[in-house]
């Protein structure tokens, strides 16, 4: 691996450490601050805070479909395409946000709060940087507001209100960043995407050309979020220790995607193509490997972290429902970057909307008495099913 990308891993490990530290720090001193049905509710309010904005950002990305084999110019006219259409979905969606975030019985102040925080981090400035070979700048952003929560509540008594807008304080400073970058990227020069480029990404072309297209991409961006959310957004009546164990293990999940973007971008640079060609290795393989592994040494590392701060291990099953999720969401991110462009546009669709539907179905017929195992299976499967199916042809063709 070229000494650069060493260094880049170097730095960029050394922030998503301190934003995790912190972020997590932050979550420890809720569930210790507060009672574990209060505890519950503020957690899960962040978590669907988090799979909206996430829903968001991915959008921006399923939209352009860079694979990395792209030629740098394309990239960024690709990248900057999508991003007025971005920010006029996150506006679009403010109403919906915020019903989603009341609903999980957080005070209307930070429902409000919340949602408006999605529109202002919707996009990822990060993949104009990707592109351009620098290093991420979300992760010191990221650490900044993980301060200023921990800040928050070490300075403030313990509330359910003041506990959730702590969670949301790591965003103020990514939301402050985009102020003042923002608007570079929307007054860049709008250009015409190569056919090739607009048929192998299903936002990329223009708004009133492409609506069908548009929509597909955000249904898949969606997906993953709505799945992983789908217990937090339905409010499954869990026992509470389950709840909370439901919690840690999403909080480990999300704490362990440290170095995600960083691998991710790597992508969008064309890197991990040319290490994919010196290790013979296909670059879908890399990246899931990579990716995997990552996750679970820093989510071990975040278990420690939480029984020093929370005075108590994690469970047995948090750990499992961290490992679960954490690999299937690996092997559905995978499928996006490297096999949306071997499926066609409708059976996409329609795989992803099956898998969406059953996943929902079969959580609510568990209402009337949810236990914590069904649930994991039930999410980890939804993700993990249509990913396979999406990168099974590429495992044909390695194979041919």
């Amino acid at each position: 691996m070229p000494l650069r990308l060493l260094q880049s891993a170097a730095w960029t490990l050394c922030a998503r450490l301190l934003s995790a530290l912190l972020s997590f720090g932050v979550f420890a001193q809720v569930a210790a601050a507060l009672p574990a049905s209060a505890a519950a509710r503020v957690l899960f309010f962040s978590f669907v805070f988090g799979f909206v904005l996430a829903s968001l950002r991915t959008f921006h990305l399923v939209s352009v479909g860079i694979t990395g084999r792209e030629t740098r110019s394309q990239r960024l006219r690709a990248l900057r395409s999508p991003a007025r259409r971005v920010g006029w979905l996150a506006l679009g969606l403010v109403p919906l946000t915020m019903a989603l975030l009341y609903a999980q019985g957080v005070a209307v102040v930070a429902a409000v709060a919340g949602a408006l925080l999605t529109v202002a981090c919707a996009h990822d400035l990060d993949l104009l940087r990707a592109v351009a070979g620098r290093t991420p700048v979300l992760p010191w952003l990221t650490a900044a507001g993980g301060a200023l929560g921990a800040g928050w509540l070490l300075a403030m008594p313990s509330s359910e209100l003041g506990c959730a807008l702590a969670l949301l304080a790591q965003w103020v400073p990514v939301a402050a960043y985009h102020a003042l970058y923002m608007r570079r990227v929307l007054k860049g020069r709008r250009r015409t995407l190569p056919s090739s480029l607009q048929a192998a990404n299903p936002g990329a072309a223009g708004l009133r050309q492409s609506t069908p297209r548009t929509a597909a991409a955000l249904l898949i961006s969606v997906f993953d979020g709505a799945v992983l959310g789908a217990p937090f957004l339905l409010a499954l009546p869990l026992a509470a220790g389950s709840a909370v164990d439901l919690a840690l293990g999403n909080r480990l999940f999300i704490a362990s995607l440290a170095l995600f973007s960083l691998l991710a971008s790597w992508v969008l640079s064309g890197d991990l193509q040319r290490i994919a060609q010196g290790t013979a290795r296909s670059m879908p393989l890399l990246f899931a490997a990579l990716q995997s592994a990552l996750g679970l040494v820093l989510g071990g590392v975040y278990a420690a972290l939480y029984a020093a701060v929370a005075g108590q291990p994690p469970t047995l099953q948090a750990g499992l429902i961290f490992v679960s999720l954490l690999l299937a969401y690996v092997l559905h991110a995978t499928a996006l970057r490297f096999g949306l462009s071997e499926r066609t546009g409708r059976a996409r669709v329609a795989v992803y909307v099956l898998a969406g539907g059953a996943c929902y179905a079969l959580l609510w017929l568990q209402r009337g008495g949810p236990t914590l195992v069904p649930v994991v299976a039930v999410v980890a499967l939804a993700l993990a099913l249509p990913a396979a199916w999406m990168l099974w042809p590429l495992r044909r063709s390695r194979r041919s």
